[in-house]
């Protein structure tokens, strides 16, 4: 069973039991955290694609029940997280105009859609 952690309205919209976050990129990746500690494992990187989480406020990451603590995606989150603190400590959360951000969203979902494309021919 996968869960769908996001805050991106687009991937909110188009997939079925969402697990919604509102607000930052930082929330998904520590709801994400919780997950992992619940018994979860990733499926997608939680710094997926080439755009910095200081310039994209959008994030979608899917996890897989396990069986057990997974120590690999535990480590992974623990990374992204300090990578991504560090990163919008440094430089900030850009503002982007609602056209911008709509752009950033797409690029999480279809990063989304070709993960989620790639577990049913699993």
């Amino acid at each position: 069973m996968i869960k769908i952690i996001s805050n991106n309205p687009m991937v909110i919209e188009g997939f079925k039991d969402v697990l919604v976050i509102e607000g930052e990129y930082l929330k998904v990746l520590f709801k994400t955290r919780d997950l992992i500690h619940q018994g979860y494992k990733l499926v997608t990187h939680p710094l997926a694609g080439s755009v910095k989480p200081n310039s994209n406020p959008y994030r979608t990451v899917v996890v897989r029940k396990a069986t057990g603590l997974d120590h690999e995606s535990l480590m992974a989150i623990e990374r992204a997280i300090e990578v991504t603190k560090k990163m919008l400590s440094d430089k900030g959360l850009k503002d982007w105009s609602d056209s911008i951000k709509k752009d950033f969203q797409l690029v999480d979902k279809s990063l989304i859609d070709s993960a989620i494309k790639s577990l049913k021919n699993y």
